[in-house]
């Protein structure tokens, strides 16, 4: 979307700039400029900086006082800590929503869409927003799944299968496996992700 001038409207700059951390523009530790950023998502230093202050209010960027900003390095037990997390929130979800195999979850092109709309499904708002929170910071790291998971295809339609299970513990079982499976590789996404 564009303003009247013609101009990217700020929410689809910060998408973008989202998406740009999540490909791995930047490395963990790698100073973000803000001339650089602005470069890249072809908008002025402004909004630059604008974006840069929201992300570390959403805890993917550091400050540092006269230095500057940088993409924010996460150890393994932070990587583990952010999905188990995001499996307790998606076992609060499936607590209270009942999923149907005609609605919108069957469609969900991958895991992470599915859990985003069974969340969403909720209608709870503070759990929708953790869920955001949590999915902005795992995006980071759902490009290295490719290279530790050679099955993320056939694990996407089995859990699907089970999340549509009319038995409530067999949904929570396969939101809970997905979810260990990568916190059982938190080490490795950690270092691929400071990898290029």
């Amino acid at each position: 979307m564009t303003d009247p001038k013609g101009r990217p409207q700020f929410a689809d700059v910060y998408r973008r700039a989202r998406e740009a951390l999540a490909d791995g523009a930047y490395l963990p530790g790698e100073r973000v400029g803000v001339k650089d950023l602005a470069t890249r998502l072809d908008t002025s230093t402004t909004p630059a900086r604008e974006i840069l202050s929201r992300l570390v209010g959403a805890g993917l960027v550091e400050e540092h006082r006269a230095e500057g900003y940088y993409l924010r390095r996460l150890d393994e037990r932070q990587v583990g800590a952010l999905y188990r997390l995001h499996a307790l929130c998606v076992d609060a979800a499936l607590r209270t929503v009942e999923l149907q195999p005609h609605g919108p979850f069957v469609t969900a092109p991958d895991p992470w869409t599915l859990f985003d709309s069974i969340v969403e499904a909720t209608g709870e708002l503070v759990l929708g927003d953790v869920r955001r929170l949590l999915h902005a910071r795992i995006a980071l790291f759902q490009r290295c799944e490719p290279m530790l998971f050679d099955d993320l295809t056939s694990e996407a339609r089995l859990l699907a299968e089970r999340l549509l299970d009319r038995s409530r513990p067999v949904r929570r079982r396969a939101a809970l496996d997905f979810h260990r499976r990568r916190i059982a590789q938190a080490r490795r996404l950690a270092f691929l992700l400071s990898r290029r």
